[in-house]
């Protein structure tokens, strides 16, 4: 079993990392006062700060004077000190806890070895080059380093492409979740809102859907593919109880209303205390106010609430068709309400119009 140590030091404690050479996704850690390297040995009494203890356990790692025993997922290593007054060796035990690292720990351990051995080889070569004679061993124990550092380079490699592979197969697999999970929701949304030419996004069809607590929501008339003129629309939509309609108009805004009540083609101002606007792009509803007016039937005009609707006869579709009104009047508006502010403007063109009866 193979250990590499790190050893640093701040004014209070010497820190003491280690980490398994086939292990470098888990490092060994301990923090040590000056107080418990003093309870430790006698030797360090000698010593007068940190840094003076950080470089004398470095020292005894380097001359590999120690034991390495490793059980219940700590790491211990016995350091072999001598005690300065008897002589004798000593052992002086230090207990290591295991942390898991996250990916870039991994990738900078594998960095912090490949440099120190780099040193290592560096200082060693120095020493061979100081010597008058050639230096077998030396040679020897260099080129075993370089071994090493090929070895520990292509691991890296190999592990960082390993990395990027799992990475990939994350997001493959959240990609895939995140599907799966739309076409459940999508699943859930009735049928004829999910085919909607107007509500394009599922959160747009969610909130539609979810305006009004209902069974199902059912396509009774679509402007484009079931004639635009007003007449068109009553023949589609009278008489066929709740009904919720949303408009799309030429500054792409979607918006639209609800109402409990039977359009008609006869008659004039009707009231609905039922009655309700909404925006979808503002993700906004306004109830209409107690006894108003609500909402308006005439078989020359297309469906038109209070201050909000089909203003002008003729074809729904038409050039500047719809009309919003300052809403304050009519509705419980919240505060910060701005006039024209789900339609965009007071007369505007209407691009689609979708009538869904309403099946409570």
């Amino acid at each position: 079993m193979k250990i590499y140590f790190y050893l640093t030091y701040t004014e209070n404690e010497v820190k003491i990392k280690g980490k398994e050479e086939n292990n470098l996704n888990e490092v060994f850690e301990a923090s040590l006062t000056l107080s418990d390297l003093t309870k430790m040995n006698n030797i360090f009494k000698l010593l007068n700060t940190t840094k003076e203890c950080c470089d004398f356990l470095i020292k005894i790692i380097k001359n590999k004077k120690l034991k390495i025993n490793k059980e219940s997922n700590k790491l211990i290593i016995f350091l072999i000190i001598k005690n300065f007054i008897t002589e004798n060796e000593e052992e002086v035990k230090i207990v290591l806890t295991p942390k898991i690292l996250d990916t870039n720990e991994i990738i900078g351990n594998y960095s912090i070895i490949i440099k120190e051995l780099k040193n290592e080889i560096s200082i060693l070569k120095k020493e061979n080059n100081d010597s008058k004679n050639e230096n077998i061993s030396l040679k020897n124990e260099i080129s075993t380093l370089q071994k090493e550092i090929t070895n520990l380079t292509n691991e890296y490699k190999s592990f960082k492409d390993n990395i990027n592979n799992i990475i990939d197969e994350r997001i493959k697999s959240y990609k895939e979740k995140e599907k799966e999970k739309e076409e459940k929701i999508e699943k859930e949304i009735f049928y004829d809102v999910n085919n909607s030419s107007i509500l394009t996004t599922t959160e747009e069809k969610l909130y539609f859907q979810n305006l009004i607590e209902c069974k199902n929501l059912s396509l009774l008339y679509r402007a484009s593919t079931d004639g635009s003129n007003a007449e068109d629309f009553h023949r589609f939509c009278d008489k066929k109880g709740a009904t919720i309609i949303i408009f799309k108009n030429g500054k792409n805004r979607k918006f639209g209303g609800y109402l409990s009540e039977n359009w008609e083609s006869l008659g004039d101002w009707k009231k609905d205390d039922n009655v309700f606007v909404f925006s979808i792009d503002l993700k906004k509803k306004y109830k209409i106010k107690k006894d108003k007016d609500s909402y308006y039937c005439q078989k020359k005009f297309g469906p038109k609430f209070n201050g909000l609707g089909i203003d002008y006869s003729g074809n729904i579709l038409g050039a500047g068709k719809f009309c919003e009104e300052n809403l304050t009047e009519y509705y419980e508006v919240n505060e910060g309400y701005q006039q024209y502010e789900i339609s965009g403007g007071q007369t505007i063109s209407c691009k689609e119009v979708e009538v869904y009866k309403v099946e409570l």
